[in-house]
């Protein structure tokens, strides 16, 4: 069990211990991260109604994409030293699910607050994208985190 959650901390450590730079191992997190903050954030009106929830599921989803494009650059790292075989399927399969997962959170977050008419449905979906984060290593416990709060917190406002 202490292998299966210290996985993605020791991805990091391996790949500082192979000689990149952190710079390289950092940057492609960063870059899609710093992306989707502006892509969202530069509408202000649609940012003003935002509510805590909605705020948490878009985390949740930029650190979902993050995982998936920086295991994209891994794995290019990667078959730039190496052979192609026929275990890339299994990189594929992860950078698949942290994308798919990415892309299910910012959509589940940016639809109106009354999607599926009461907020159970949408805190469902959360809680799933938080377990299959965790269990496949996707959003760098941060992304599972991160959905856990938006399945928590209230989607509708008072008012």
């Amino acid at each position: 069990m202490k292998e299966w959650i210290s996985t993605p901390l020791s991805q990091i450590k391996i790949y500082l211990w192979e000689g990149q730079s952190p710079l390289l191992v950092f940057v492609p997190f960063g870059v899609i991260l710093a992306l989707g903050l502006l892509a969202i954030f530069l509408k202000k009106e649609i940012v003003a109604g935002f509510n805590p929830a909605r705020i948490s599921g878009i985390f949740a989803g930029l650190f979902f994409l993050g995982t998936g494009f920086s295991l994209v650059s891994q794995m290019l790292i990667s078959l730039s030293k190496t052979s192609y075989t026929s275990e890339v399927s299994i990189t594929l399969f992860l950078i698949l699910v942290s994308i798919g997962l990415g892309v299910i959170a910012l959509i589940l977050s940016l639809k109106d607050e009354n999607y599926g008419g009461v907020s159970t449905k949408k805190r469902l979906y959360f809680f799933c994208l938080e377990i299959t984060g965790l269990l496949l290593w996707a959003g760098l416990f941060a992304g599972p985190f991160l959905s856990f709060a938006a399945a928590l917190l209230p989607w509708k406002r008072k008012g």
